[in-house]
């Protein structure tokens, strides 16, 4: 919405140095020329101003589209560091093992499954990380 009325006010801005501009040349007297002069610089410098606006409401935009993406990538690095700890910690106590790539687990869907991104996006589930984490806690405990 501002955006909008900021460039509707450049249009007019831009309008009025182009009239003011004319109408300095066509003055006859030179102080109606100074006067129409000092309307165009006057309008030319709200126009830069107005510009300078516009530049700072893009990058505060910009700013906060950045922000909000830096907050999701480390939500999802933090998940996906969990879940890759979880899967190093379970392949060295053998409770999720491996060959080439493909990764066994009772709990996986037909009992197996290929690629490291699909077991990471497996883990994620709350319930086969939780019965993970308590395999591991248990085999913890029995030594």
């Amino acid at each position: 919405m501002i955006r909008n009325q900021i460039n509707d006010l450049e249009k007019k801005l831009t309008f009025l140095v182009k009239e003011s501009s004319k109408r300095r040349k066509k003055a006859k007297k030179s102080k109606v020329k100074y006067y129409f002069e000092g309307q165009e610089d006057a309008f030319e410098q709200i126009l830069i101003e107005l510009k300078n606006l516009k530049y700072e409401l893009d990058m505060s935009e910009d700013e906060e589209e950045e922000e909000q993406t830096i907050e999701k990538s480390t939500q999802e690095d933090i998940e996906g560091d969990g879940a890759e700890s979880l899967l190093q910690q379970a392949l060295k106590k053998g409770i999720i093992t491996q060959r080439s790539s493909h990764y066994y687990y009772d709990e996986f869907p037909n009992k197996r499954l290929q690629g490291r991104g699909n077991v990471l996006a497996a883990l994620s589930d709350t319930e086969l990380y939780e019965k993970i984490q308590q395999q591991l806690s248990d085999g913890d405990s029995a030594v």
